[in-house]
């Protein structure tokens, strides 16, 4: 499938800065290699989840660099919250931080409880963010595969369903 997908659009990549009014050489550097994607994707900066030019979005890219160790367990959950109270297929998201090892691991379990596809990356990866992108799309592209699916295979139940009705009253019962 190409980029352009089963959407018949370019797929949009939104970018959220957690500290929008902070511009330093890290900013630069990844908004560069945001640049740098290219390819079929439009990139679009927004200021949060309610931000009118956040949807359609088809991976959100989070820089969350600057956020405190300590504060960023807490923080993720939070935002997984409002992920999820968006009531539609959630965005899969490219979060960048600093988070070590033993921040991530204090996370492990809820992350797995979550129903929310992302990826934690160090700035110091930014070089792996194509492919990163790459499998995060894919995954937001099962999930409306999946969404399809169970479309068909509800309206395929409903016409079982009347089909059983139909024959019921055919036969008088």
């Amino acid at each position: 499938m190409t980029a352009k997908g089963y959407l018949n659009r370019s797929l949009r990549i939104c970018y959220l800065n957690t500290q929008d009014q902070v511009i330093d050489a890290q900013r630069i550097a990844l908004e560069k290699r945001l640049k740098l994607l290219g390819g079929e994707f439009t990139l679009h900066q927004v200021k949060g989840l309610t931000d009118p030019s956040f949807s359609p979005c088809d991976l959100l890219i989070i820089a969350a660099h600057k956020l405190p160790a300590d504060t960023f367990p807490q923080w993720l959950f939070s935002f997984s919250k409002k992920i999820e109270s968006q009531g539609f297929i959630w965005v899969p998201a490219l979060i960048i931080s600093p988070a070590s090892f033993i921040t991530l691991k204090e996370v492990l379990n809820r992350a797995i409880e979550m129903n929310w596809y992302f990826d934690i990356m160090k700035e110091e990866h930014l070089d792996s963010m194509p492919i990163r992108v790459a499998n995060l799309l894919r995954i937001h592209d099962h999930l409306h595969e999946m969404k399809r699916y169970e479309e068909s295979l509800n309206a395929l139940t409903n016409q079982l369903d009347q089909l059983t009705k139909t024959i019921k009253n055919l036969r008088g019962s």
